[in-house]
């Protein structure tokens, strides 16, 4: 008998477990279940091809007629083409929603073969005022809503799946209610009922433990949701399409919205712009060693400090735009993120590299350096560069503590930025055109190799921590090159 009791008492724990997950609370906020920076991602198949892809993220806390909430950012593109139907949906919304669920408004741009409509509305009191276009033309809106009024759209399962977990469910529930549309401005009945909780087979080997949710309204489908509020199936019987859940993470800090800056949170970073000026000074008087006065680098480390004023002008917006109107969509319609992904990290590389290669050349040309090492010089611009970039990175990050990998990584970025520096001098004074362009080639594509590697992580081929590791080989490998350079060079400028 007591061989048995193990068992016995497992079954026992698991049964009562099953029983308790046959219902669930509503989520307390909208934070509770899905706090700012994380992202979902839905894939739809039709005809067991697929079709395109939701991305959703929350972005950012907002306020909207008093009313304390967030933006989800949503990425839909759909391309009916592939199962033989002419027409490609793409939108791109900023949906607004109160920390209770409820609908505060949408920013939504709507591109239908090529045409492209647009709409806006936003609370304003008991109302939502706003407009949409037809074929160009703006049309005024404005409905009574109800304060406490839900929004979705079958296409949007991140408003369905807001709908469902503002409330309790259990098995036999049945759901009587109404949502707003807000591409057609119809409110729609929704009816369905929670059949069972149970484990299912979602797709491939894949299961989990879920309430299946049968809907008649506003259409005939069904749900699997899970205890952990999550949407992670949709069947949609009358289309004959599926939509699975396979994206669930958070957003690296650099995506982000950007913080506020202000004097308090500025005395507050201080102590990081110090670490990060130690860094620079560190690869500095490694690279020169007793050559650091004698060639006034610290005149160039300012000069390539202020020179990242350009980037930000030009890389980082560019940057932005490629990676919310390339990169998104593409991922979103079902392209690869490791092939995509290149697209928003080379143009940064290339430019930072134009960017420092162009002041190191202009310095060169209308400066009298005499003996001093020229390498150093380049060596000292990209220090600046480098530690205002990590300057301008952390200000428009969370606060962080100050011991955290997030400071070995823009360290190792300093560094390479460094050395980065120290080769294209020696490229601008190579006669050898094949050399300039290899060792400036190398440099950019080393850059843009910096950038890119976090799209493994995106895509959780790769842990954040085997990230930090993988990123100091590039400035490393580089940094013994440079010595080699410096070195060589040392002895031809100084005699």
């Amino acid at each position: 008998m007591w061989r048995y009791s193990g068992l016995i008492v497992l079954f026992f724990l698991t049964a009562v477990d099953c029983l308790a997950q046959r219902s669930i609370p509503a989520a307390t906020d909208f934070a509770s279940y899905r706090p700012v920076g994380e992202i979902r991602g839905w894939t739809f198949v039709a005809k067991d091809s697929s079709i395109g892809q939701l991305i959703s993220t929350v972005k950012k806390e907002v306020e909207i007629d008093g009313i304390a909430g967030v933006e989800l950012s949503q990425v839909l593109q759909l391309d009916y083409n592939k199962i033989g139907t002419d027409r490609k949906l793409q939108i791109r919304s900023s949906h607004f929603i109160s920390e209770a669920g409820h609908y505060l408004g949408d920013q939504m741009e709507l591109i239908v073969n090529g045409q492209t409509e647009k709409l806006e509305l936003a609370r304003e009191g008991d109302k939502i005022k706003g407009y949409f276009t037809r074929s160009g033309n703006k049309i005024e809106q404005e409905i009574k809503f109800p304060e406490k009024g839900f929004a979705a759209d079958l296409l949007f399962l991140d408003l369905y799946e807001n709908f469902l977990a503002r409330r309790a469910l259990k098995v036999g529930d049945t759901i009587f209610d109404s949502v707003f549309v807000p591409q057609t401005m119809l409110v729609e009945k929704v009816e369905a009922f929670v059949e069972h909780f149970g484990l299912i087979t979602l797709y491939n080997q894949v299961k989990d433990s879920v309430f299946v949710i049968r809907f008649v309204q506003p259409q005939v489908m069904i749900f699997y949701y899970s205890p952990k509020q999550r949407l992670v199936k949709a069947d949609f019987l009358a289309q004959q399409m599926k939509v699975y859940l396979d994206i669930v993470r958070q957003l690296p800090p650099d995506a982000l919205a950007q913080r506020s800056f202000s004097p308090g949170r500025f005395i507050n970073l201080v102590p990081h712009y110090g670490v990060y000026l130690l860094f620079g000074a560190f690869c500095l008087l490694f690279l020169a060693l007793g050559e650091v006065y004698r060639t006034n680098l610290y005149l160039w480390v300012v000069a390539g400090g202020a020179s990242f004023a350009v980037a930000v002008f030009t890389q980082v917006p560019l940057q932005m735009y490629l990676a919310a109107n390339v990169y998104q969509i593409k991922v979103a319609a079902g392209r690869s993120a490791y092939l995509w992904g290149i697209v928003p990290a080379l143009p940064a590389g290339l430019i930072q590299e134009l960017i420092k290669i162009g002041l190191i050349f202009a310095i060169f040309k209308f400066v009298s350096i005499g003996k001093k090492n020229p390498l150093l010089i380049g060596g000292a611009v990209g220090a600046g560069f480098g530690i205002v970039e990590a300057s301008y990175i952390l200000s428009h990050l969370p606060d962080a503590p100050l011991w955290s990998a997030n400071l070995v990584e823009r360290g190792f970025l300093i560094l390479f930025q460094s050395v980065s520096g120290v080769m294209l001098a020696a490229a601008l004074l190579f006669n050898s055109r094949a050399k300039k362009a290899v060792l400036v080639g190398a440099v950019v594509l080393c850059n843009s190799l910096l950038r890119y590697l976090p799209v493994f992580v995106q895509r959780n081929l790769l842990e954040a921590e085997l990230l930090y590791i993988l990123i100091p080989i590039i400035p490393v490998l580089l940094l013994l090159y440079s010595v080699g350079l410096i070195k060589k060079s040392r002895s031809v400028f100084q005699n």
